[in-house]
C-alpha cells in the first residue's frame, strides 16, 4: 500500500477546506449593496448566502475526509509494521534453530514450523 499517496490525499483534502474558507470570506467581503439596481442586490445577497452555505459543507466534506484517510494511513502503516516486525521475529527463530539454538544443533533437535 502507498501510504505516501494516501498522506498526500489527506494533506489536498485540508487544502481544499482551507482554500473553499478563503472563497467564502472573499464572497462575503462583498456587500449586495454595492448593487443600485434593488432585485439584482437581493439576488446577488441571496447568492452569498447559498454559496456561502454550500462551501462551507463542501470544506466539512473535505475535512472528514482527510480524517478518514489519515485513519486508513495510520491503520495500514501499524499493519506494515506489525508484520515487518514478525518476519523478524520468524527470521530469527529460523536462524536460531538452525544454529544451534534451544531446539537444534549439535543434538539433531527437532524444530516446529
Amino acid at each position: 500500500m502507498d501510504t505516501d499517496a494516501i498522506t498526500r490525499s489527506k494533506e489536498t483534502f485540508s487544502d481544499i477546506r482551507a482554500r473553499l474558507e478563503a472563497a467564502v470570506a472573499g464572497f462575503d467581503s462583498v456587500s449586495g449593496a454595492s448593487v443600485a439596481q434593488e432585485q439584482l442586490r437581493h439576488r446577488l445577497d441571496e447568492l452569498g448566502s447559498s454559496w456561502g452555505v454550500g462551501i462551507k459543507k463542501l470544506g466539512e466534506y473535505a475535512e472528514a475526509a482527510a480524517a478518514a484517510l489519515s485513519g486508513v494511513a495510520d491503520a495500514f502503516t501499524s499493519a506494515d509494521d506489525e508484520l515487518a516486525k514478525a518476519l523478524e521475529e520468524r527470521a530469527a527463530g529460523a536462524s536460531a534453530s538452525t544454529s544451534g539454538g534451544a531446539h537444534g544443533g549439535a543434538r539433531g533437535g527437532v524444530t516446529a514450523q
